[in-house]
């Protein structure tokens, strides 16, 4: 198996192995835990998941810009995911589309970045 580095960065992230468990949500709702900063987190439910990424809806989308780098606890794991768009919904919440690696470079979801969150 290649690493991260010795992949071409077109490649699709997800090793085989993935390919064969993903989706772990489809279809149905489940429960995470967004992490927006070391210090702020907050509960949100996922929509949908696939081997690029995860659809969330949440209450709060104050820290939540576009390229924001996320941790999403999820599964019994701690995930890293970039902000690609936010969806207003009604009654106030917001579908939230998170793409699973970090801003320094494409890792898998469960690889951890050099750097810390803000």
């Amino acid at each position: 198996m290649q690493t991260v580095d010795e992949r071409d960065q077109n490649e699709p992230v997800a090793s085989e192995l993935d390919r064969r468990l993903w989706p772990r949500v489809g279809g149905g709702e489940s429960e995470a835990t967004l992490w927006t900063s070391v210090t702020e987190s907050q509960q949100v439910t996922v929509l949908n998941e696939s081997q690029t990424g995860v659809a969330v809806l949440v209450d709060d989308t104050s820290r939540l810009h576009l390229e924001r780098e996320v941790r999403l606890i999820f599964g019994g794991e701690l995930m890293w995911a970039l902000v690609r768009h936010t969806t207003p919904e009604e009654g106030g919440m917001t579908r939230v589309g998170l793409e699973w690696g970090c801003a320094e470079s494409r890792l898998s979801p469960l690889s951890s970045p050099s750097s810390d969150l803000e």
